[in-house]
């Protein structure tokens, strides 16, 4: 009985511990003939986590996820870098399609191809 406790206490600390390294963008989208241009500069929190990133127009930046669920504030920034807006998406690690997430169709209703594998 205690083996069998022990199994399935490792089984869910390996699921809700998982920890997973992904690449977050600003760029350009375009989906159903729509385009949607990138943020000028934007600050990504992960989690509710510091460091937070900065993100330029065309930028590209690394964080971790760890667990199942997440949740991303993207603060859009004025050329003073004051917040304009602020964006917070929820998602699942199950939702993610490889390990790059764009913000920008994310924060417009993860619209198709917010997350994909990195092309080598």
């Amino acid at each position: 009985m205690l083996i069998v406790f022990f199994a399935a206490l490792a089984a869910y600390s390996y699921n809700e511990g998982k920890a997973r390294n992904i690449l977050i963008d600003n760029i350009a989208f375009s989906s159903e003939g729509k385009n949607y241009e990138a943020f000028e500069a934007i600050q990504v929190i992960v989690d509710g986590k510091e460091p937070s990133l900065f993100l330029l127009e065309g930028d590209r930046g690394a964080a971790n996820l760890i667990g199942k669920a997440h949740v991303l504030a993207v603060e859009e920034l004025d050329e003073n870098d004051r917040v304009i807006k602020t964006y917070r998406v929820s998602f699942k690690s199950s939702e993610l399609k490889g390990n790059v997430i764009n913000v920008v169709p994310l924060v417009r209703g993860k619209l198709p191809g917010w997350s994909y594998a990195l092309e080598q």
